[in-house]
């Protein structure tokens, strides 16, 4: 695929993955066509040597059954996702999405369009800067699994617990973005020019309001990953591994639901506030 970076000229684009056959795709082929040359070993045990190589980074190996959300532990398998950072990868894209919805006005729609174009850029904007943290979500709780077999150079245990530190990471991005107010601020002017299209027909679903719903938009936004991180499968996986670890920092189901209620309530710390530090109109 092509991936745009915030700094990146349109006109220069990078591949950010080969565009040719990879390390995995030969190692397959020579699995399924190599024949026994002169000095090579019998066929059986070739084809052993050849497979037991599968403990390689480049080589990592994943299926459709273990991208099921929630009910699949790995956090670094995924569709649609192209980095080994989550965490990274999505600043990366905020950092994309700002930039362009920054003069969205100006290009959004050009002269005599309609302003429904600058809607639906608008949206494909904010479901880009916000996709990502479901990727970033599934850091918490999460456990890399490996197919290496018994007696495989290198061979890794079946389950590795993610970092306490990457999953305290995750959850400190998904606090100063996802779950802040002021990562959805967005200026009022741009939000009274998304005009909906008014063309309804079998191929068009219908909107219920015609001007933006901007907070059911962010309501939508956090509740997937809100779901991703607090489901029960989640937490019972977190508080599993408290028994999986001996690190005495390791990431527990108490520190999850301590700091999202933290972040998610933290308005309420400001309601003892003498004199109270809010009005009707900043609540």
């Amino acid at each position: 695929p092509i991936v745009f970076f915030a700094g990146d000229d349109p006109e220069n684009v990078r591949h950010f993955t080969s565009p040719a056959i990879g390390p995995y795709d030969y190692w397959a082929i020579e699995y399924a066509y190599r024949v026994p040359g002169e000095g090579d070993k019998p066929e059986p045990e070739m084809l052993k040597e050849i497979a037991r190589r599968c403990t390689q980074p480049e080589l990592a190996y994943a299926t459709d059954e273990d991208t099921t959300g929630i009910y699949s532990p790995d956090p670094l398998v995924n569709r649609w996702d192209v980095s080994r950072d989550p965490v990274g990868f999505a600043r990366s894209r905020i950092e994309l999405c700002d930039k362009l919805t920054a003069n969205l006005a100006e290009w959004g729609a050009r002269e005599g369009e309609p302003r429904y174009q600058l809607r639906r850029a608008f949206d494909v904007l904010w479901f880009e800067k916000a996709r990502n943290f479901e990727f970033v979500g599934r850091l918490i709780g999460g456990q890399e699994f490996h197919r290496d077999h018994v007696g495989d150079p290198d061979a890794r245990p079946a389950f590795v617990l993610t970092s306490p530190a990457a999953q305290r990471d995750a959850l400190a991005l998904l606090d100063e973005t996802l779950f802040s107010e002021s990562f959805f601020q967005v200026d009022p002017a741009l939000l009274n020019q998304l005009a909906p299209a008014r063309w309804s027909h079998w191929g068009a679903s219908e909107i219920s309001r015609l001007d933006y719903p901007i907070h059911a938009r962010i309501a939508t936004l956090q509740l997937y990953t809100l779901l991703d991180i607090a489901s029960p499968v989640v937490l019972q996986r977190v508080y599993d591994a408290e028994l999986k670890s001996t690190d005495p920092e390791r990431f527990t189901a108490a520190e999850l639901i301590t700091r999202l209620r933290d972040h998610v309530w933290c308005q309420l710390d400001r309601l003892g506030d003498s004199p109270p530090q809010y009005t009707n109109a900043s609540p």
